[in-house]
């Protein structure tokens, strides 16, 4: 059960790091969104959806005859794009630390070892609030702060999942590196399908991109992409959960077990979901505060919001599935 606070505590760190950078302002927001949920998800297509934004834009000015806005909105695209291209660059030590990071959750989940995982995400996310605290408000750092407290932190996870598994009882399991690794590797390129959902919302910030103003609607569209994810921390702790329930008790040959498990995960998940949409629709016109202090952003998320009533049945469903 350790694993429903292990997950969320593990991910919440470009959380908190989005609600610093959004009070910097618009185009930094839109940069970190973009490499937050482009570039680290996909991991390329990082400039697809504004280079496309400005083929828009300046056809339409071409065509209403304001050519004066043509290398306006070239400049414009030009530093979102040196904006989020030097982000990425920063950012290159944190995709590294993905690849050894979630292997070796797993590895631990399998064991029932969240509670050590727990506490290390703990230790890291409060050194991660001071750090970006530090970092980009009373230093002054900007997108260089956001940066290098994210890349600290993920690093800082991994160190202390590996000793953790290097020094504790791990002997049947950890025999050491061994080139059988290298073995039987197509195995693994049918459970990459699963990428696909979260891909989806890489497409929607690059589909964003083409619409007007996209500086102002990428950084909306992060804003609620973020809540979203949010919200979704406390399920995805639930499945890593039932995950290692379902197979510790498959293994163990208990499929009554494993289907009342499943029952109470999913009654559970209903419930939590549903109050945190509660909560949402009560707080949607105040909590708009915590990620920017921009008016026109504000305005859009408050537009977004009420449109998002409609969708609230979504983020149940979501958490259920």
């Amino acid at each position: 059960m350790m694993a429903l606070f292990e997950v969320p505590l593990s991910t919440y760190t470009a959380f908190l790091t989005q609600t610093l950078v959004g009070h910097i302002g618009t185009l930094q927001l839109a940069a970190f969104g973009i490499q937050n949920l482009v570039v680290s998800g996909l991991g390329f297509g990082i400039m697809l959806g504004m280079g496309s934004a400005l083929e828009t834009l300046c056809g339409q000015a071409y065509d209403a005859g304001k050519l004066d806005m043509l290398g306006i909105y070239m400049q414009r695209s030009w530093v979102i794009h040196l904006l989020t291209g030097k982000l990425s660059i920063w950012m290159i030590p944190q995709l590294f630390a993905y690849a050894l990071n979630f292997p070796m959750q797993k590895f631990l989940q399998a064991q029932s070892k969240v509670f050590a995982m727990m506490w290390i995400s703990f230790g890291v996310l409060v050194f991660h609030s001071v750090l970006s605290w530090l970092c980009i408000r009373k230093l002054d750092m900007g997108l260089l702060g956001a940066a290098l407290t994210l890349n600290l932190s993920w690093w800082l996870m991994v160190l202390g999942q590996l000793a953790y598994i290097l020094l504790g009882s791990f002997k049947e399991p950890w025999t050491g590196f061994s080139w059988l690794a290298f073995a039987d590797l197509s195995g693994f390129v049918t459970l990459l399908l699963q990428l696909l959902d979260y891909w989806v919302f890489t497409v929607l910030i690059i589909l964003v991109g083409l619409l007007k103003n996209p500086e102002i609607q990428v950084d909306a569209a992060s804003i609620c992409m973020n809540v979203k994810a949010w919200l979704f921390m406390v399920p995805l702790g639930f499945m890593a959960a039932i995950s290692v329930r379902v197979s510790n008790e498959m293994g163990a040959g208990n499929p009554g077990v494993v289907k009342f498990s499943v029952w109470v995960m999913v009654s559970m998940s209903l419930i939590t979901q549903t109050t945190f949409v509660i909560i949402i629709l009560v707080t949607r016109n105040d909590y708009l505060a915590i990620f920017t202090n921009d008016k026109l952003v504000i305005t859009m998320l408050e537009w977004a919001s009420k449109q998002g009533v409609m969708m609230q049945d979504e983020l149940v469903g979501s958490g259920l599935q």
